[in-house]
């Protein structure tokens, strides 16, 4: 299925405080992006080279920022006058009213395709979307991102959009280091909660009675 991509708009404050654990859905941007920057720059060159299609395996495990960092260059582009579009894949989601999707990209300057969780579709039907014509625009650069928690999938898939004259390449991203220059901190803390200090080992051992002083307390009783 595909439809047109949105911006996030600003969540309920009731609604995510029923379950702070909402404000980790990345789709919902709480807050803004930081970190990730050499991987964003070579993501926005990529969306900006010189071949007309393009398409891209972006991956990385679970939790590393994939979903959050692909849509910084589709705010880009869609800023651009791009037409940028999601594809879903399988039930379970939520469809769009029917005729609510126009997909036309009749003055657009160009296409964005985005596609999450790209290593769960089954093979032929990520072939089967290169086939779309809407990816067949030759008067426009047209663009595919795939998200992807492993590269499994690409070595047999890239074949694919190479037999339709489409550049293809793969790109990982580098674990995040916590506390590393350029680190990834777009995880909201819970508000209100405040961590127990963690005391050092040495001091709960010196709370602990000696075994021996109680045997002897033990022996004289």
């Amino acid at each position: 299925m595909l439809e047109n991509w949105r911006l996030p708009g600003e969540p309920d404050a009731a609604w995510l405080s029923e379950q702070p654990s909402r404000m980790l859905n990345a789709r919902l941007a709480v807050v803004g992006f930081t970190g990730r920057e050499r991987e964003l720059v070579e993501l926005r060159d990529w969306c900006g080279s010189r071949p007309a299609r393009a398409a891209r395996w972006l991956h990385a495990p679970g939790g590393q920022g994939k979903t959050r960092l692909a849509q910084e260059p589709a705010r880009d582009r869609a800023a651009a006058g791009w037409r940028v579009v999601t594809a879903t894949e399988g039930p379970g989601g939520v469809l769009p009213p029917p005729g609510s999707q126009d997909l036309r990209t009749a003055g657009s300057a160009g296409l964005l395709l985005l596609v999450d969780y790209a290593d769960r579709w089954p093979l032929a039907s990520l072939t089967w979307l290169f086939s779309n014509a809407l990816l067949h625009r030759t008067d426009i650069p047209v663009r595919v991102l795939m998200l992807g928690r492993t590269a499994d999938l690409w070595p047999a898939l890239r074949a694919s959009p190479a037999n339709s004259q489409v550049s293809a390449s793969s790109q990982a991203l580098p674990p995040l280091d916590a506390d590393g220059p350029g680190a990834h901190h777009d995880v909201p803390r819970r508000p209100g909660r405040l961590r127990r200090p963690v005391r050092h080992r040495s001091a709960l051992n010196a709370r602990r009675p000696d075994r021996r002083c109680v045997r002897s307390h033990a022996g004289r009783a």
